[in-house]
């Protein structure tokens, strides 16, 4: 997405509450992830800014929504899981913006040993949304946008938490920029273990090459092995 975590998804209201829950709630996502971030408003972006949209210069972003958003799904189901990824498969498409030099959709499935996570993002669509769900063993969590949904078995009804701001208010969120910051100088200063930020960042970048790489060979299985030796 960037070349760093510095927009943190991992440090939102809604992801942070969302582990609290998986946890207490004993939910493992040991059957599915998807997440679905569409309607990217490409067209107000290219108006309103001189000489373009940077995020479809493949010159400066490097790749067009599975660069953007990418990233930010990678780690955070990463954490949410917590096991290594086994492989990595993809289709990456121009679906709307045929005339693009990036794909503007792209679909990525993440297998693990006991958990698989399917991805869709698109700036295909006429709306801005964000939705995600993980189902597990003994319920379903679900982020719609700015409402955490905990379901579980049909004999008790739903949980519901609030977590304002809506993510699809926009791409700055200034109320995360804090743990981002604190985790960093907790690196820095020799407080929390070293090379955990590198880490990740490792094997997000290494998610992002076996995704294109397998959308290359016609959706091809890519084990992460072959992509982080």
């Amino acid at each position: 997405l960037r070349t760093g975590l510095i927009k943190s998804l991992r440090w939102s209201v809604g992801k942070g509450s969302a582990q609290g829950v998986l946890i207490k709630a004993a939910i493992v996502a040991d059957a599915k992830f998807q997440r679905e971030a569409s309607g990217f408003q490409t067209e107000h972006f290219v108006r309103r800014q001189r000489g373009g949209n940077w995020r479809v210069d493949p010159a400066v972003a490097g790749g067009g929504v599975l660069t953007d958003h990418g990233w930010h799904v990678f780690y955070v189901v990463q954490r949410w899981i917590g096991a290594p990824p086994l492989s990595v498969s993809a289709t990456l498409e121009r679906r709307r913006h045929t005339g693009w030099d990036v794909e503007d959709t792209a679909s990525v499935r993440v297998s693990y040993a006991e958990a698989t996570a399917e991805i869709l993002l698109t700036w295909a669509s006429d709306v801005r949304r964000n939705w995600a769900e993980v189902r597990g063993t003994t319920g379903v969590l679900e982020l719609r946008d700015d409402t955490l949904v905990l379901k579980g078995d049909a004999r008790g009804a739903d949980l519901a938490w609030s977590c304002p701001p809506a993510m699809s208010d926009g791409s700055h969120h200034p109320d995360w920029f804090d743990g981002v910051a604190n985790q960093f100088l907790a690196e820095a200063a020799g407080t929390a273990p070293r090379g955990a930020n590198l880490a990740e960042a490792t094997l997000c970048a290494a998610l992002e090459r076996g995704a294109r790489a397998s959308s290359l060979d016609g959706g091809r299985e890519v084990p992460l092995s072959e992509v982080l030796s």
